[in-house]
């Protein structure tokens, strides 16, 4: 599992966008105003309390703390949140029904 050490920070005005991005190694992108998130490829410090993921794509520096997230989420019986694939990911069919649990 890799936590994210370090996240840059943009304002814009009306709300913040937290990221971190290192190209093959891992990509998350959080927007507590959203109350979202963009890959899960590294664990934001947010990143179990956001309502929504969203993922770009199912290589791992995007969705490999995928299972991390989501052992934590069930384990901790905390609600898991909406996850959306990409129509193209071949997991979609795993996290969706993984998601009705």
């Amino acid at each position: 599992m890799l936590y994210a050490q370090h996240m840059s920070e943009i304002h814009t005005g009306h709300f913040r966008i937290l990221g971190r991005s290192v190209a093959g190694e891992s990509t998350a992108i959080v927007v507590p105003e959203f109350d979202c998130m963009f890959d899960i490829g590294c664990l934001p410090p947010k990143a179990f309390a956001i309502g929504t993921l969203f993922l770009s794509h199912g290589h791992f520096d995007h969705a490999g703390c995928l299972p991390s997230f989501l052992s934590y989420k069930i384990f901790s019986y905390a609600m898991l949140p909406p996850l959306c694939p990409p129509q193209e990911t071949p997991t979609r069919r795993p996290i969706t029904r993984r998601a009705r649990i």
